[in-house]
């Protein structure tokens, strides 16, 4: 263990006249910062942990979370030359070193950026250069927590059983995960929701999920799979699986918009049958206000309906052929 100052108050500015020279990394051998915080785990995303009374020979601490982006910095702070070193306190694994980064503005600073993946403490090493040495010299240190991967997707699949599509997915680790929404599209262009799979939230292990669409589209369904994290913000897996379902279905209102409407509304549906279809727009109370006819073959259709002389609220918009039907509520806001 390197030996100590004993620390005082400085009266007066001690200034460094340095010399910028090659570096190598300083080795794990500081003691822990006198002064606190000790601790400087960044309490969320985008916040920042400062402590201004760091020495040169000295170390802070981070509880890292498993894929959390740290920066941590001596930027804007000018009384002596240092290197940042940072390591894993388990097994003393180098993460990242750096002496006289560029974007520091006066070439005696540094900045090191690393991900973590994994849970767990490290070491943030604040060093004198040259020769990694100890000064007894008040320095910032500056830790901010930047980003944060939710998710580490792996595999994503998608198979026929039966009349169903069953689909698989795969995450290597996970922090605030809160779930996971199927989507379903026929164009593999616009995307609908057709369920949830509630999230592990954290995990460091692999974790499978399933679910089955026990309504899929006759033809060609394309799946994607999107993770909510617990500020509600998306993360999307990369893949998105296509399975081909042969047969007749049942009648499949696919997109209704825009919603709300105002003057019209369009709609895409797919038809199971070659017989007689149509649209109705019905209020609340099952009343009926408008049909239109479709044509009576199955497959894809589009069309557009005009709602000028409708008045503001909500409605069903109902496609039916045969015994089959299907419903979208509809806003009409003016």
């Amino acid at each position: 263990m390197r030996i100590r100052f004993i620390r005082v108050l400085l009266t007066s500015m001690i200034v460094f006249a340095c010399t910028r020279v090659a570096f190598a990394q300083c080795p794990n051998d500081n003691s822990l910062v006198f002064a606190s915080p000790q601790n400087m785990t960044p309490p969320g995303v985008g916040s920042t942990v400062i402590n201004t009374q760091i020495w040169g020979g000295e170390y802070a601490t981070i509880n890292t979370i498993n894929g959390g982006t740290y920066t941590v910095q001596t930027c804007g702070a000018t009384n002596f030359d240092t290197q940042i070193s940072v390591f894993r306190e388990s097994n003393g694994a180098l993460l990242g070193f750096n002496d006289n980064t560029a974007g520091c503005g006066n070439g005696t600073q540094s900045r090191v950026v690393f991900v973590a993946g994994f849970a767990e403490v490290v070491r943030v090493l604040v060093d004198q250069m040259p020769g990694c040495a100890s000064n007894g010299t008040n320095q910032t240190l500056t830790i901010q927590l930047t980003g944060v991967v939710d998710v580490e997707w792996l595999g994503f699949e998608g198979s026929l059983r039966g009349d169903d599509v069953h689909l698989a997915w795969q995450t290597a680790n996970e922090y605030r995960s809160q779930y996971f929404i199927v989507e379903r599209s026929d164009d593999a262009i616009h995307f609908e929701p057709i369920g949830r799979v509630t999230a592990a939230g954290q995990s460091s292990e692999e974790q499978t999920y399933t679910f089955d669409d026990t309504h899929p589209l006759v033809g060609r369904n394309y799946y994607r799979i999107s993770e909510v994290n617990l500020e509600g913000q998306t993360d999307h897996h990369a893949d998105i699986v296509t399975v081909n379902v042969a047969g007749e279905r049942g009648v499949a209102l696919l997109r209704c918009y825009p919603n709300p409407a105002s003057t019209a509304v369009s709609i895409r549906v797919q038809l199971p049958l070659d017989a007689p279809a149509s649209a109705a727009l019905v209020d609340l109370a099952g009343r009926l206000l408008r049909t239109w006819d479709l044509a009576a073959s199955a497959g894809m259709q589009e069309h557009t309906f005009s709602l000028e002389d409708i008045a503001a609220g909500s409605y069903l918009l109902r496609v039916q052929q045969g015994g089959l039907s299907a419903y979208r509520k509809v806003v009409i806001q003016r």
